[in-house]
């Protein structure tokens, strides 16, 4: 057959075809311009026409009429062309038996049962998919069946609910997984994307492995560029039917220069997410295919305005408040070594003395010995060390709100005032040596009589706790001749007795001392830590203690200033200059999101009110305006408001599909912030008597002494809220009908953008560490049809400094941030591949058009350019 040669007339791709094919009308596949097939110089071939420079707004295309009798050209160029399309690996039921459609065509896909030659002569002729570098590449068929081998326990099913076929691994996962053989293009980076459905719950990670399951070699050794799935919680908060798919990268130093890779699924504790389909593809950005059904799309809708409340709902909230304030004192104080004839047991035998007014006293292995004491102390301290850092601690401020608390049948009870006293007692005979409560090391008990040494780097909460009940009570106990009493202190019988007030004097003293000088492992636990200095401090004012018995405050100068981020622009901190708390290396990144990141924000508000430290009251506002940008509306069947904050932009709460985001109400409350009271309003909206009457406590469970102590905490803010509730309109920044947004934190490297009705969230250095970064940009991008999570690597400086310029391609979006601390503005120039095609480019935040191929970037600053082909 005689064979012509041409190229494409823009991007200089070489092609071939009959000679009969020319003046065809066809689409390029490198750059999916359309033009028309030349007419040959002779019957041997034609000259060569040289590519225009690149240029954003393509020229004039003739559009001919197309004869189908030019579609042997189609075949004769996919042959030379496919790996932007995705190399479907995972052959659809569906796909066996129908014909070859347009769409599966432009899509690389070729089911097995399709024969070379089937046409569809009813629609035009195209030449799809990207190749760069321009020259022949193989293309990659759709894998046979029999190419995914399941090893072990893996298994080929059958979804009942939509008939499709998926892949799972069930078991034994030193031995099961799913293996696979994928075409690659050696010239570029080759990705590999799974495909889910929405709905289910899992407890494992799910990676690319070699075809062993042994770990593949990334860069730098991190352990997650090839990581699928982490739920961490076990939800990945997509509704059923809703599919969503994670896109990993191959290692380059598997598939450069080479055309064919065997590689393998491995889930670290089965059984493993439905997986219903495998792709390969060179593009970060993976675009599901239009064969990829069934789909199931909620129409975005925008969310109610803000509906008035009913007459009347300020006295409910009220009574209810103190409903609620009733029942968790009680419920707290159920759990206390106590009874009205107490002494008459410890006499008896029947309780320890020591261990008389503490909460969730282990008491399986008394029996009346010195040696059972010990075992009953040690039952307890280890009961203590996984309920919520010391969390039993905690129950005594439930009482004590419950005593102060106007209404509630514990109001100013004198009985219930000396079970508050009691709950000190014990306290203070728990504490270790260095005023801490929990040992890492032994997980025994450390108070006395002979206190151990305890290093608690959580426990901040408890000591907050336990400092307020006294602020709350003391002077009652004062006047109720309490703190005059002998009591013991040190669980030792040869020691005397002392009195209360210098029992809580110690005990106050000890645990400031601690708190003053322990740094806790994490931005909240930190928070925490300083946070229970201050009513310790109150409650040795109340006492009237001797100066020797308060902290040295200039030891927690610097560890506010690094918490609430009053530090020069790179040093330690806690917190980003735009509020997005960082993870325990100081310089971590992204850090704690979801409700630790509303916690962190509710409690710069606190630390204000204790401390007065106006750096803190201004972090509230600025750490709850940027946490915002990451809440992201859930569009649901029923038409209700859900929103969520994004998991995918830290490393702790990574891959969830996002979770719960509560509002602060001291940001709503006192700086007014539009987007906390947007979600107050879109919680609280229409809200009625009845349905307050059905507000319940802390929800029960692993973290009910946390929740207890926030819900308590909040009541005040909470009270002024519905007060005076505001009813502004206004929207959330990723709310359907905001305008489109890019928003950037620079130092935690952290992003969100909104462009319509699309939303990326991204980390552009996950897990990075010691100022180092990663080179792997975790990303989420939501649409109404589908969400993407993709690890993409990117290239990072030869030092590996985290704190440069960063840049990332992912689909019609180019992203640059500038991460540079010296102040440096950078002049970025355009992708010539990415843009390549493109009808213009604009700048996402600003709506402008770029008129360069070169644009520049401050310091400390975030662009997104988008571009248009269409």
């Amino acid at each position: 057959m005689i064979t012509m040669k041409f190229s494409c007339p823009y991007c200089d791709q070489h092609l071939d075809g009959e000679p009969d094919h020319a003046g065809l009308s066809v689409d390029c596949p490198a750059c999916h311009r359309k033009f028309t097939v030349p007419t040959p110089a002779h019957k041997q071939g034609i000259v060569k026409q040289k590519a225009p420079a690149v240029q954003y707004t393509p020229i004039a295309i003739p559009r001919n009429k197309v004869n189908w009798s030019g579609f042997v050209i189609f075949l004769s160029l996919m042959l030379i062309s496919g790996v932007i399309g995705c190399f479907v690996l995972k052959q659809q039921t569906e796909s066996r038996t129908s014909s070859v459609s347009q769409e599966n065509i432009k899509a690389g896909v070729s089911p097995a049962s399709s024969k070379a030659d089937t046409k569809d002569l009813s629609k035009p002729a195209t030449l799809n998919h990207d190749i760069q570098p321009l020259k022949p590449v193989p293309t990659c068929p759709v894998l046979p069946i029999e190419k995914i081998q399941c090893i072990g326990k893996a298994q080929e099913l059958t979804d009942k609910e939509t008939g499709l076929k998926y892949y799972q691994i069930l078991g034994d996962k030193n031995e099961s997984r799913l293996e696979f053989t994928s075409k690659v293009d050696g010239t570029k980076q080759n990705y590999v994307t799974l495909r889910f459905k929405g709905g289910s719950k899992v407890h494992s990670s799910l990676f690319l492995r070699y075809k062993d399951g042994k770990p593949l070699p990334y860069p730098q050794d991190i352990w997650f560029g090839g990581l699928f799935d982490d739920p961490s919680g076990g939800e990945d908060g997509k509704m059923p039917g809703f599919f969503f798919y994670a896109t990993v990268s191959i290692p380059r130093s598997l598939t450069d220069g080479k055309d064919e890779v065997t590689l393998s699924i491995y889930d670290d504790n089965p059984p493993s997410r439905n997986i219903y389909r495998i792709y390969s593809h060179t593009e970060s950005f993976f675009k599901p295919l239009a064969d990829d059904k069934p789909f199931k799309t909620v129409k975005p809708y925008r969310w109610p305005k803000f509906k008035p409340f009913e007459p009347g709902l300020v006295e409910a909230v009220d009574r209810k408040f103190v409903d609620v304030i009733e029942k968790q004192g009680d419920r707290c104080m159920r759990e206390q070594l106590w009874a009205p004839d107490w002494k008459e047991k410890v006499k008896k035998g029947e309780w320890p003395a020591d261990m008389i007014g503490g909460s969730c006293i282990k008491l399986g292995r008394w029996k009346n010995t010195p040696e059972s004491l010990v075992d009953v102390k040690h039952d307890t301290q280890s009961f203590y060390n996984v309920r919520n850092n010391m969390g039993p601690l905690t129950n005594p401020y439930a009482g004590a709100m419950a005593y102060v608390t106007k209404g509630t049948k514990q109001y100013l009870d004198k009985e219930w005032l000396e079970r508050i006293a009691l709950a000190l007692d014990f306290t203070r005979r728990a504490q270790g040596a260095s005023g801490s409560f929990f040992s890492p090391w032994t997980k025994s008990w450390v108070g006395g009589p002979k206190r151990g040494w305890a290093d608690g780097k959580l426990e901040g909460n408890a000591h907050w706790a336990f400092c307020s009940v006294f602020v709350l009570t003391g002077k009652d106990m004062e006047k109720a001749g309490l703190l005059d009493q002998l009591i013991d202190d040190d669980c030792d019988p040869n020691t005397p007795l002392v009195t209360r007030r210098q029992a809580y004097k110690d005990l106050f003293c000890m645990s400031a001392r601690f708190l003053s000088g322990c740094v806790g492992h994490a931005p909240n636990q930190e928070m925490f830590q300083l946070s229970g200095v201050y009513p310790a401090i109150k409650a040795l004012e109340i006492l009237k203690a001797d100066k020797k018995y308060f902290p040295d405050m200039g030891k927690m100068d610097g560890r506010i200033k690094a918490l609430v981020g009053d530090v020069e622009l790179g040093n330690p901190t806690w917190v980003s200059p735009k509020g997005i708390t960082l993870e325990s290396w100081g310089l971590g990144n992204g850090g704690y999101t979801c409700e630790y990141g509303r916690e962190q924000v509710t409690e710069y508000w606190y630390l204000y009110e204790m401390s007065g430290n106006e750096a803190a009251k201004r972090m509230c506002g600025i750490a709850g305006n940027g946490f915002t940008h990451f809440v992201y509306p859930v569009f649901r069947e029923d038409g209700k408001p859900e929103w969520k904050i994004d998991g995918y932009f830290n490393w702790r709460h990574r891959m969830r599909g996002g979770s719960g985001f509560g509002p602060s109400i001291p940001c709503a409350v006192e700086f007014k912030n539009p987007y906390h009271i947007r979600l107050l309003q879109l919680q609280y909206s229409g809200l009625t008597p009845d349905e307050i009457n059905k507000w319940g406590g802390a929800a029960e469970g692993n973290w009910f002494y946390q929740s207890m102590m926030g819900l308590l905490k909040e009541m005040p803010e909470k009270l002024k809220l519905f007060s005076d509730f505001p009813a502004e309109d206004v929207m959330l920044p990723m709310e359907s009908g905001a305008p489109d947004f890019v928003w950037g934190d620079e130092i935690a490297q952290v992003l969100s953008f909104k462009d319509g009705e699309k939303r990326v969230m991204m980390c552009m250095n996950q897990w990075y560490k010691d100022r180092k970064a990663s080179g792997y940009a975790f990303i989420h991008y939501l649409s109404p049809e589908h969400d993407i999570y993709a690890v993409v690597p990117h290239d990072i400086p030869i030092d590996k400094n985290m704190f440069a310029l960063n840049q990332v391609c992912f689909g019609d979006y180019f992203i640059v941030m500038n991460s540079c601390l010296d102040g440096k503005t950078e002049t970025v120039e355009i992708p010539a591949d990415w843009a390549h095609g493109a009808r213009k480019i604009i700048n996402l935040g600003t709506g402008d058009p770029l008129e360069e191929k070169h644009f520049t970037v401050k310091a400390q600053d975030t662009h997104v350019f988008k571009r248009i082909s269409e």
